[in-house]
């Protein structure tokens, strides 16, 4: 069994700061923000998460924790299963780079790409790329 959908995320050294010295980065925790889409009530159910990786690491991971995969994922609590629904985007995922897992705090590190997989059927598949969003400058850095 195959998971319908796939979401690979890689932590880059940030191309726009020539100042930035990537080797003295161990860890990079990011914070992971899913929502899947609204029910009949148009309650959008919602989750927080945590990831870990390094600079020039790809974190990979499915929706259904099944088959190859590097995290396993919390799943929205009493999300519905629509296959309908995410071809027409009925859910999304953010991330971002924080501090640490403990405090949580968004800090500005413009280095992830990313992208969804899914799988329409077994003969077919559509991939997205993720949307990248510039940190506020007013963040604190690695």
């Amino acid at each position: 069994m195959l998971p319908r959908t796939r979401f690979e995320i890689s932590v880059t050294c940030p191309p726009d700061d020539p100042d930035f010295d990537c080797s003295s980065v161990g860890t990079v925790y990011l914070r992971a923000h899913w929502v899947c889409g609204g029910d009949a009530t148009g309650v959008c159910a919602e989750v927080d998460f945590n990831l870990s990786t390094t600079i020039n690491g790809t974190i990979t991971f499915n929706t259904e924790n099944i088959g190859p995969r590097t995290d396993d994922v919390p799943a929205p609590p009493n999300c519905v299963s629509n296959p309908g629904e995410e071809e027409e985007g009925g859910g999304y995922l953010i991330v971002w780079v924080i501090d640490s897992p403990s405090s949580g705090r968004a800090i500005k590190f413009d280095g992830l790409i990313g992208d969804e997989v899914i799988a329409g059927s077994s003969t077919s598949a559509r991939a997205h790329g993720a949307i990248p969003i510039q940190a506020g400058e007013g963040l604190a850095t690695l």
